[in-house]
């Protein structure tokens, strides 16, 4: 048996309020990191923007400090 792949763990996705759209987002970003593995720039501009998508969706909102 061979086994190859990744495995996304969509509990998590969901748990920090993700939906369909936001999955196919995450998705992309993974093929554009596999597409890129070579080639630091590029994956440090996912990197960044990987960054700001997970911004909108924190772990746990109700911890967070409220804004002012």
């Amino acid at each position: 048996m061979v086994a190859s792949g990744l495995r996304i763990g969509t509990p998590a996705l969901t748990t920090r309020g993700m939906d369909t759209d936001a999955m196919v987002q995450v998705g992309e970003f993974i093929a554009r990191g596999l597409a890129a593995r070579d080639n630091d720039t590029e994956l440090a501009a996912i990197r960044s923007q990987v960054a700001v998508f997970a911004a909108d969706f924190p772990l746990y909102p109700s911890r967070q400090p409220a804004q002012a």
